[in-house]
């Protein structure tokens, strides 16, 4: 089934342009674009590497870090390469494939997923600090 998506390219929705032209050249995208004159925009078949990896990084860190209230905002990415990577066990993560020469298939291409792992280890991080500081407020509260 196609994702079918109209970019509008008027100033109210300049927020989301970047987001949809970053997966308009994705496999199954439909992307309908409006207003586009002299804008310059370019679509990437295969999607646009550098706005997906900026989507995705959005995705799996903002998505830790923000309070649940606050999660719905985030882009939706529509990659089930990156459904690996959004967990919160440690180990889990240690074990996720990449591509290499001899399987080019097995995952993302190895700088990607060393920049999503190490991106990921950091808010795994920042969450525990976070706990730490909270509870650090509690005890204090309470002593």
């Amino acid at each position: 089934k196609p994702r079918i998506t109209l970019l509008n390219a008027k100033p109210e929705f300049v927020r989301q342009e970047a987001q949809v032209i970053a997966q308009a050249g994705l496999p199954g995208a439909v992307t309908i674009a409006t207003n586009m004159a002299g804008r310059g925009t370019d679509i990437i078949l295969g999607g646009n590497p550098e706005g997906l990896t900026k989507l995705a990084l959005m995705r799996l860190l903002y998505g830790r870090l923000l309070r649940a209230s606050e999660r719905r905002t985030l882009p939706s990415v529509p990659l089930s390469q990156l459904d690996p990577y959004d967990t919160d066990d440690f180990a889990a993560l240690t074990r996720i494939p990449h591509a290499t020469p001899d399987h080019p298939h097995a995952g993302l291409p190895r700088p990607l997923h060393e920049v999503l792992s190490t991106a990921i280890l950091i808010s795994f991080a920042a969450v525990q600090q976070q706990q730490q500081q909270q509870q650090d407020q509690q005890d204090e509260q309470q002593g």
